[in-house]
């Protein structure tokens, strides 16, 4: 039976009035639930601009908002995990934006405080409910695909400290933790796995932007299987690609499209409306799962193995580099 609008009706709240926020906004909306008040530094224009009705610059007053029931955290990479973990011991759900955590211990300090306040945390891997991805997903589950090797790449222009959107923005990302954690998370989900081994690290940093703009590793599973992800914010050619090798077909995802050989089993319409669609299934699937009293799917606990992964890239990058490029 289709879900109404009006069947779920929580009253949700955003910390960071950023540019994914606004997409969090719609999608929650057309889900039937509704945004109730925002906080960051800076919420007004972004509170008029969608009829929100309260604004907040401290995290801690929308916490004391009446009525809430779940919160979005959007803020800052660096923040996730201490908004995550304020609005759980305020006593909400959340759904936070990737990365929930920028170091194991955090996950593990987030993971511990949902299941001490008995909430949920869902992450916002938003791959995960494209609907290619979910095809191959589907062929998986169904016996018809065993997938042998994922070579799975994204390549992104940020050499300047832009967002999704192209503004510039006061706080800088991280390959490994943020895309990082898109990509090794959906490599595990279609290998069936929580357990893996990895080779990875991230590349020299360029002298204008510290953090690392290059990543690569290579996940392998007891079985034998692999994943191979490379991640560039270096890239003047923008592109998201996976190839998907099994005993059975070899399929290919690009521009929003699945492909079997020249075959076109999913015809997309581009990355973005592909992307567009899927936070709007990953938000009402989140809020569908609040009203009817279940585990919302990409819960932190499930994302504990991603982030074990990802603290060992980082690490491997913290080894000393023979040299740092000057330009």
């Amino acid at each position: 039976m289709r879900r109404t609008k009006a069947a779920i009706a929580l009253a949700v709240g955003i910390i960071g009035p950023g540019a994914i926020a606004e997409h969090h906004v719609a999608a929650i909306r057309a889900a039937g639930a509704d945004v109730v008040c925002v906080a960051g530094p800076d919420p007004t224009d972004f509170a008029a601009r969608h009829n929100i009705r309260s604004a907040y610059r401290d995290v801690d007053d929308l916490l004391l908002h009446p009525g809430l029931d779940a919160v979005v955290v959007a803020s800052p990479n660096d923040l996730h995990a201490r908004h995550t973990i304020a609005a759980l011991q305020a006593g909400f759900h959340v759904l936070c934006e990737v990365p929930a955590a920028t170091t194991m211990t955090e996950a593990q300090d987030v993971d511990r405080t949902a299941r001490l306040v008995g909430k949920h945390v869902s992450v916002a891997q938003t791959l995960r409910f494209c609907s290619p991805f979910r095809a191959v997903r589907d062929r998986i589950d169904a016996g018809t695909l065993r997938v042998r090797h994922l070579i799975l790449h994204q390549l992104l222009d940020r050499r300047t400290n832009t967002g999704v959107d192209g503004r510039a923005r006061d706080w800088t990302d991280n390959v490994v933790w943020h895309h990082g954690s898109h990509l090794v998370d959906v490599g595990l989900w279609l290998l069936g796995t929580d357990e893996a081994t990895v080779h990875g690290t991230a590349g020299r940093a360029a002298a204008a932007s510290p953090p690392p703009l290059d990543a690569a590793a290579v996940l392998a599973t007891p079985a034998g299987d692999l994943a191979t992800i490379a991640i560039s914010y270096r890239s003047r050619v923008p592109c998201r690609e996976a190839h998907v090798i099994g005993d059975e077909a070899t399929l290919r995802i690009r521009h929003g499209s699945l492909f079997d050989g020249e075959r076109e089993l999913i015809v997309g319409s581009g990355d973005s409306e592909m992307e567009r669609r899927a936070l709007q299934l990953q938000d009402r699937e989140f809020l569908s799962a609040l009203a009817d009293g279940r585990r919302p799917p990409c819960s932190i606990s499930e994302l504990l193995a991603t982030y074990r992964l990802l603290d060992k890239i980082q690490a491997a990058d913290n080894d000393p580099h023979p040299s740092r490029e000057e330009t």
